[in-house]
């Protein structure tokens, strides 16, 4: 009985010490992915693909080869009224965009 007792005791324990060692590695791994998606959030427009610029929102075919576009003729967009002065993006598509992207040199 003693032994059932001391059996029971020693598997209960070993099921606390993993569970805190699971629940630990999965804050961390919680914490990993914000800061992944955090870094995914911005894409430098200066660099990104066509595929890259239609997976932003607001942003279809028409209007990612219009920036490829601009870049290939103007150089690398450094600010916003660049952006706007594409055709097809206007106020309202620019205020969703801008915040997904990197302006830079």
């Amino acid at each position: 009985m003693k032994r059932l007792i001391l059996s029971i005791a020693l598997l209960t324990s070993l099921n606390s010490i993993q569970f805190n060692a699971l629940a630990n590695e999965t804050s961390s791994n919680s914490t990993e992915v914000v800061q992944t998606e955090d870094k995914k959030a911005k894409i430098n427009i200066n660099d990104a693909t066509l595929a890259q610029l239609t997976a932003v929102p607001g942003l279809g075919k028409s209007k990612a080869q219009a920036i490829i576009k601009y870049r290939e003729i103007h150089g690398n967009i450094t600010d916003e009224k660049q952006l706007k002065s594409i055709k097809g993006i206007g106020k309202k598509t620019l205020a969703k965009i801008v915040k997904k992207f990197e302006l830079g040199q």
